[in-house]
């Protein structure tokens, strides 16, 4: 949709020529222009170079996921539990959450990505401040949100080739104490 589209400007295929091999590359904005405004989204991916016989550069692949998507997947993960559950990079920079409320914001042709302590989710804004708090990768906290007390619980996990991503999981203490309680 983009006639103007070049691949050599393109995040995936600056990183993939940069590394010289597979390597994650971060969150972006995508260039495509298309009518429905279906990919006016962020994504995230890897990339690595392609080379001939000769070992001469003749390209790039890569394989993309959208931020969106990931945003799809949290949400039907926690669908019946009640609970929220985000994935951020290292710096806190939210990719996905299983709420309703924006990862980032589309600026011109960039985006402005939201930090886990700047959510306007309550329960993601919470979980983000005892995150940094701790500024540990693995950790557990409890906090009051909204008069209801949550159990936050978060690990890191170093993605081969890639970066950091913090899996933060929070649960409302209603929800497994009343049957702890029950028994």
């Amino acid at each position: 949709g983009n006639h103007h589209f070049d691949a050599r400007t393109r995040p995936w295929f600056k990183a993939a020529v940069a590394s010289q091999g597979a390597g994650w590359y971060p969150a972006y904005r995508y260039a495509i222009d298309d009518e429905a405004g279906t990919y006016d989204a962020m994504g995230m991916g890897m990339s690595a170079p392609l080379v001939d016989a000769q070992q001469r550069f003749i390209g790039v692949v890569t394989a993309d996921v959208a931020l969106s998507q990931l945003n799809v997947l949290l949400a039907d993960i926690t669908q019946d539990m009640g609970g929220v559950i985000f994935l951020a990079e290292r710096d806190g920079h939210l990719l996905a959450s299983s709420t309703k409320e924006p990862v980032y914001r589309l600026t011109g042709s960039g985006g402005d990505r939201i930090s886990a302590p700047s959510s306007s989710n309550a329960v993601i804004q919470a979980a983000g401040k005892a995150m940094r708090e701790q500024g540990q990768p693995r950790g557990r906290a409890f906090r009051e949100v909204d008069g209801e007390r949550h159990l936050i619980d978060w690990w890191t996990h170093q993605l081969p080739d890639g970066p950091s991503i913090t899996i933060g999981v929070v649960m409302p203490q209603s929800r497994f104490a009343a049957p702890s309680e029950g028994l």
